[in-house]
């Protein structure tokens, strides 16, 4: 069963460029994992350091084969530093 992914991620102010750049390098490669059916990187309207990442996956364990990739190769430490708080993800299913 296909599942949205919601992941939240606020910039600390003094790294928004490097926020910026590794995210349009997430546009590019993400859609291209296997699992992955969509992705959509939103900015918030009222806060420039806020963005959501709305992933369609074909499913949760798709996702979580994808995440066990990323820790197996050294994790996201180089991206998080640059948040000013840990992301939230929450998964969600069709209603």
């Amino acid at each position: 069963m296909s599942i949205t992914l919601l992941v939240t991620l606020v910039a600390r102010p003094e790294s928004l460029a490097e926020i910026e750049r590794t995210l349009e390098e997430v546009k590019s490669y993400l859609p291209e994992v296997e699992g992955c059916e969509s992705l959509r990187i939103c900015r918030a309207l009222d806060d420039p350091t806020t963005f959501t990442l709305i992933e369609g996956w074909s499913s949760r364990a798709a996702h979580e084969t994808y995440q066990r990739g990323v820790a197996e190769a050294g994790g996201w430490g180089h991206f998080t530093k640059h948040l000013a708080q840990e992301p939230l993800s929450v998964y969600y299913e069709d209603f």
